[in-house]
């Protein structure tokens, strides 16, 4: 069962993001041990500190992250550079975790080069069992940035012995909406939503490309719109959270987020 924390309200055109390996499908060999390519870890052939999960949520590979003793309590850790001169509207990804007196953080921080503009946060002090969809809402402005670290935690205090570590997999960016988006975005409806077997969508324009992309980027259904309504049949998509992304030309675009249950 996937259970749905929390979702922000808007999305883009702008899908994904340059995060890199976003599905931790991609691991390469640093310092003996497998690490997953793009990202910087603290493994090496003492301590495995970044582990392939093969319980994942999609593909055949999760991130799991440990936390190690370290002499004041334990402690593990991954991050990943993004070059990105905007702010989206969320960071997206499915996790699970097991703390006992631990807990586990996502955090994204933004920069300018080397002045830190703003950051966000996700943590959870609790056990997380199944897969479970994650969203970070980030605060819109349009400040000069240059790139964004995402770092992802688990840890535990030196006062008292505990357990701690989190898998993470599918992550992705919502962007923001630009005023040409949203106009063309409020004339489009979605129902049911969330979704078991098919989806309605009207307002339309003819012609229209819609597709539904997973949180891996991957499109998962795409066909033309001949008419202002369309029907759409979801049932034989795994359940989650989805994009809803429909192209009218060159300069106008909507999206929507899409739940399958």
């Amino acid at each position: 069962m996937r259970i749905l924390l929390l979702i922000s309200v808007f999305l883009s055109s702008s899908l994904i993001a340059q995060i890199p390996n976003p599905g931790f499908e991609t691991w390469i060999i640093g310092n003996w041990l497998p690490v997953p390519e793009g990202w910087a870890t603290p493994t090496d052939q003492l301590e495995s500190v970044v582990t392939q999960d093969t319980d994942a949520y999609d593909g055949d590979f999760a991130m799991r992250v440990d936390a190690v003793n370290n002499g004041l309590g334990a402690y593990g850790w991954a991050e990943c550079t993004v070059p990105i001169d905007y702010i989206p509207a969320s960071l997206d990804f499915y996790a699970k975790a097991g703390t006992e007196f631990g807990g586990v953080s996502v955090t994204i921080s933004f920069y300018n080069n080397e002045f830190l503009f703003n950051s966000f946060e996700w943590n959870s002090s609790t056990s997380i069992d199944e897969w479970t969809l994650v969203s970070i809402p980030l605060v819109q402005n349009e400040p000069v940035l240059t790139h964004a670290i995402i770092r992802i935690e688990a840890f535990v205090g030196d006062l008292v012995p505990g357990v701690a570590w989190i898998s993470v997999d599918a992550m992705g960016f919502d962007g923001p909406l630009s005023n040409n988006d949203q106009i063309v975005d409020d004339q489009i409806r979605l129902f049911p939503n969330p979704a078991n077997d098919y989806i309605t969508l009207s307002g339309l324009r003819g012609g229209s490309n819609v597709r539904i992309i997973n949180l891996a980027g991957k499109t998962v259904f795409e066909s033309n719109a001949t008419k202002p309504q369309m029907i759409a049949d979801v049932k034989n998509l795994p359940k989650g959270l989805y994009i809803l992304y429909i192209q009218y030309s060159d300069e106008f675009s909507a999206s929507r987020k899409l739940v399958i249950r």
